[in-house]
């Protein structure tokens, strides 16, 4: 994980360990061949019959594209603020 994304990522997922509730966050992970991806992780708790957490279950999804088009878009917009300004 990209040690910018590691505090945030660390405090969510504490949080959701403490409460149980599902998690869901990004963060860069490192790949094999040493680049960052942007990934979105998911977890969900499945509890006991006393509603203990007895397991986590979890998914991570690249997003590394959506990322990317949503930089161009944000830079866009703010291109388009700056040039219409009177």
């Amino acid at each position: 994980m990209h040690p910018e994304d590691v505090e945030i990522f660390v405090q969510k997922w504490r949080e959701s360990i403490a409460t149980g509730e599902r998690f869901e966050g990004v963060a860069r992970v490192r790949r094999a061949d040493g680049k960052y991806r942007w990934m979105l992780h998911h977890k969900l708790a499945l509890h006991d019959e006393n509603g203990r957490i007895i397991k986590w279950h979890g998914s991570s999804i690249d997003i590394e594209d959506r990322k990317r088009i949503e930089e161009q878009l944000r830079r866009t917009a703010q291109a388009g603020t700056a040039t219409s300004s009177p």
